[in-house]
């Protein structure tokens, strides 16, 4: 078959390609940054920014000669207000038009489990669901309850390991909310046998074979990464609450009113389905516990889950010196820059002039950064800002390295920070 899939470079989608060409078909992959996705000969790639192909017409184009798509696009949290409706409805809805218009019946919709209710993820993922059953003549739904996979990780189950990494562990009341989690392998492997399923228009729950408390959960994670047993910290779950909006003002992790739900609740799919599923698909999904007890792990593992917390420390870090240092520059009296800057030969009655134009350069960096607007560009450009004036301030006036309180040697600190920061930007 030739397949077209959107999100086809996300965690779930990659995984979905990959066992289509390993089951020899033809991939036609629709994402955003194709960084993720193999290099294939049964795989094309196309760039799309859903948010513009919000018409039937702009789809029609990508759908030549297709005999199914698969929907894997969606976002945990919105850049801005408007961004679920137009990915998670407006833009699959076009797509499922197109498809009707060229007599594409099979099409396929990974959703999520939960209650519209939850929040606005779930609901704007339920809000196509509905449109798909109702007039989309074989529309199938899938709605997964949480994918694990001891290959790698992304969102929430990033986030789920680095909350295993701690030696603390925070819990919602006292952890024994259920869930139900699934392999992404296994996950992949339903959603292509569903390429051929023949029955009715119908909403399927892939889920594992066992229900566990997010307490054993995160136990079983911590053991597979082999670290010792936690302390467990029990904590109201009103005090999550709070760290949520301010979480969904400052994005620091993929955490949001859906996810604070599903701690509230759970996440078990309905009676039975687990059931159906196998006895329809003749597919039963492997144990989540029982891989991650005979599953190795190995030292990136570890340091991606220690890794995680890192990242928005640095991010703060690098925008606080920055801060500082364009305010110091506001701020100071001339008498304070005025012996290093004679030392350099800077011309009194420029001296004001060149401080504060590093102060507007400092501030505009980090905005920029803040903003992350080409962050590798910035990155490289505070990078030669800090060398810049470390090797002018180190050659012309050198007893500033020989400042009792560090002087000019924290730069080299500095410059790792950032280093570092680069290396680990990238969140997936």
């Amino acid at each position: 078959m030739k397949i077209l899939i959107t999100g086809a470079a996300g965690f779930i989608g990659s995984a979905i390609v990959a066992e289509l060409l390993h089951q020899g078909h033809l991939v036609c992959a629709c994402v955003r940054n194709p960084r993720n996705l193999p290099d294939h000969p049964n795989l094309s790639i196309t760039q799309v920014n859903l948010a513009n192909y919000l018409t039937p017409e702009s789809w029609l184009p990508h759908l030549k000669h297709i005999d199914a798509v698969i929907n894997c696009a969606g976002i945990l949290t919105e850049s801005k207000p408007g961004d679920f409706e137009q990915l998670h409805y407006q833009a699959p809805k076009a797509l499922a038009e197109a498809c009707l218009q060229q007599g594409i019946n099979c099409f396929i919709q990974l959703s999520a489990l939960g209650n519209p209710t939850d929040g606005a993820f779930i609901k704007s993922k339920h809000q196509f669901d509905d449109y798909l059953i109702e007039y989309f003549p074989s529309g199938i739904i899938v709605r997964p309850s949480v994918v694990l996979s001891c290959r790698g990780s992304y969102g929430g189950t990033s986030l789920m390991r680095a909350i295993a990494s701690l030696p603390v562990i925070p819990l919602a009341g006292d952890g024994s909310q259920q869930f139900q989690p699934i392999l992404l392998e296994d996950l992949a492997n339903v959603v292509s046998r569903l390429l051929t399923y023949q029955g009715n228009k119908r909403v399927f729950y892939p889920v594992g074979p066992e229900v566990l408390s997010i307490k054993d959960y995160l136990g079983s994670l911590r053991r597979w990464l082999k670290w010792p047993e936690p302390r467990w910290l029990p904590t109201p779950i009103s005090l999550f609450k709070p760290f949520t909006k301010l979480n969904s003002k400052l994005n620091i992790v993929p955490f949001n009113d859906t996810l604070l739900a599903m701690l509230e609740q759970g996440n078990v799919a309905p009676d039975n389905e687990y059931q159906d599923l196998t006895k329809e698909l003749n597919y039963i999904p492997q144990s989540v516990k029982t891989t991650l007890l005979n599953t190795p792990s190995f030292v990136q593992d570890r340091w991606h889950a220690r890794l995680y917390w890192v990242r928005p420390i640095l991010w703060f870090a690098i925008v606080l010196i920055w801060l500082f240092s364009a305010g110091a520059g506001f701020l100071t009296n001339p008498d304070q820059f005025s012996p290093i800057l004679n030392d350099l030969s800077i011309p009194t009655e420029y001296q004001s002039t060149l401080v504060v134009i590093t102060s507007v350069l400092d501030i505009s960096l980090c905005i920029l950064f803040i903003l992350n607007w080409r962050p590798t560009l910035i990155l490289g450009l505070m990078v030669l800002s800090v060398l810049g004036y470390t090797l002018m301030l180190g050659v012309f006036a050198p007893f500033t390295w020989l400042d009792p309180l560090g002087g000019l040697i924290k730069n080299v600190a500095v410059l790792m920070m950032i280093w570092c920061y680069w290396a680990i930007k990238e969140a997936r």
